[in-house]
Parts: structure tokens; C-alpha cells; sequence
């Protein structure tokens, strides 16, 4: 997976993200990403490589019942 194709799934789980009032699973942030045009060929792993990062770093953080949620954005 190239930077670019990494910065575009980071920049749309953001994008996701900041619409959602509520925490969420991580296969509804798959579902919703790989219906976008550009992402449906999008595999979960990729997703993943791209979330998990972001988790350690605190732009998203774990929420109760292993939903994900937004972190400080401000990093």
C-alpha cells in the first residue's frame, strides 16, 4: 500500500468519524469506506494497517464493547 493510498484512508475514516455522534465497530468503518468510489477495492487488513497507528498515536481512541471513537485530532 502506497503513502497516498494510506493518507486517503486515513483522511476518510477522519472524514467518517467526525460524522458519527457515537463510537463504532471497526467493520462499519469497512463497510463505509469500501462503498466509497476509489476504496471498494479497500481489504480490511489495509484498513487496519491505517486505524491501528492512529490508535497508538491518540487521533482515535477505543471506546467501551471495542468501538472506535475520535481522539485528540489536534496532534
Amino acid at each position: 500500500m502506497s503513502t497516498t493510498d494510506r493518507n486517503d484512508i486515513r483522511r476518510e475514516v477522519l472524514r467518517y468519524l467526525e460524522t458519527r455522534e457515537a463510537p463504532v465497530t471497526m467493520s462499519s468503518i469497512a463497510d463505509e469506506l469500501q462503498n466509497r468510489p476509489g476504496l471498494r477495492s479497500l481489504r480490511d487488513s489495509d484498513l487496519r494497517a491505517v486505524v491501528q497507528p492512529m490508535i497508538v498515536t491518540g487521533t482515535l481512541s477505543y471506546a467501551p464493547g471495542l468501538k472506535i471513537k475520535l481522539g485528540d485530532t489536534n496532534r
